[in-house]
């Protein structure tokens, strides 16, 4: 569990589900099933955007911990859906101070997964493997500049 799980009712670790969905997009694109992956990858880019909003939202530089208060607020508002990726960033990047701002993913790390809605789920095989392949290289470009950056700077 990462430090930025909802402590009150175990929901919602966005970090851990970054990560866990990543592998799975992985998975996904060795065994060839293309819109698997894409649908996965895209949930790879929201929870890390998401993480990233939390921690913004509820750090304390004093203290170097996330306020329980602060966080649970947040987790709160982050509970009504929004798949929407490039509204989610250009809220992070319009939020973003000092202690953010180096994990916020260029808008060109989405250009391709920007577009990706969870409703692909759907429809019958639609992903070209190419543009599969192009989402999850751009899911593993946002994980390694959040998730994986704010592990390495012991936020997480």
């Amino acid at each position: 569990m990462s430090r930025l799980a909802d402590q009150r009712k175990g929901r919602d670790d966005y970090p851990d589900a970054a990560t866990k969905h990543l592998a799975d997009a992985e998975a996904l694109d060795r065994a060839g099933r293309p819109d698997g992956c894409f649908y996965v990858a895209g949930y790879v880019v929201e929870c890390a955007l998401k993480s990233v909003l939390l921690h913004e939202e509820s750090w304390d530089s004093g203290t170097k911990t996330h306020v329980a208060k602060k966080l649970n607020a947040a987790l709160d508002r982050l509970q009504t859906p929004n798949h929407d990726l490039l509204r989610l960033l250009a809220e992070i990047t319009a939020m973003a101070t000092a202690r953010t701002a180096k994990y916020v993913p260029k808008s060109t790390a989405i250009a391709n997964v920007g577009r990706w809605k969870p409703s692909v789920r759907y429809r019958g095989p639609s992903v070209p493997a190419a543009d599969s392949k192009r989402v999850l290289d751009e899911a593993k470009l946002v994980y390694s500049t959040t998730i994986k950056q704010m592990i390495l700077d012991g936020v997480l």
